[in-house]
């Protein structure tokens, strides 16, 4: 289902039961108001083999399976007091190799793109606000992707920013996302 509010569903459940599937599932449906997306880089740090991590695997993983020309792609970054910087040298994890999440020759956060989406993890919104402010005209777009919410640790406040998609994996996040936007 699509909510108005742009946050697509992202998670599978069976009729009738109350399981949840840990595969992310992207509705696409509610993205019309967002210029054509042809790229998108899920944000992750590198070197790093958590859930966080391996949900952002999985979620480029399912995006390359749909049958879009939309093209999915690792951005393993690392984080310090100059912020998020582009990890060149850094190599898919073998833990991940069961995901076709390819890794990204480029660097869109240097020349972004309007036909880029960046997926962020929750855990480093200040870091996608401080890019969105230092960002180019033409930037990507952004995106929140909401797992626990606990990793966000109420960093991110700005709930009526329209240039952000709320993304998100859990029934937990979707009441958060709810109650706050």
């Amino acid at each position: 289902s699509t909510s108005s509010t742009r946050r697509p569903e992202t998670e599978e459940h069976d009729e009738g039961s109350q399981s949840t599937s840990k595969r992310a599932r992207v509705d696409y449906s509610d993205f019309s108001s967002f210029p054509s997306v042809e790229e998108v880089y899920c944000i992750c740090p590198a070197d790093v083999s958590t859930g966080g991590p391996e949900a952002l695997h999985q979620l480029c993983d399912q995006i390359n399976g749909l049958k879009t020309s939309i093209s999915a792609y690792m951005l393993y970054v690392n984080t310090g007091r100059n912020g998020v910087r582009f990890a060149h040298r850094a190599q898919k994890l073998e833990c991940y190799d069961v995901y076709n999440a390819p890794t990204s020759g480029k660097n869109p956060l240097l020349d972004p793109e309007e036909t880029t989406l960046l997926i962020w993890p929750e855990c480093w919104t200040n870091e996608m606000l401080d890019f969105l402010s230092d960002a180019s005209p033409k930037a990507a777009q952004c995106a929140i992707w909401w797992l626990s919410v606990n990793n966000n640790t109420g960093r991110f406040k700005d709930w009526r920013r329209n240039d952000i998609l709320h993304l998100y994996q859990s029934e937990y996040a979707r009441q958060h996302l709810a109650k706050n936007g």
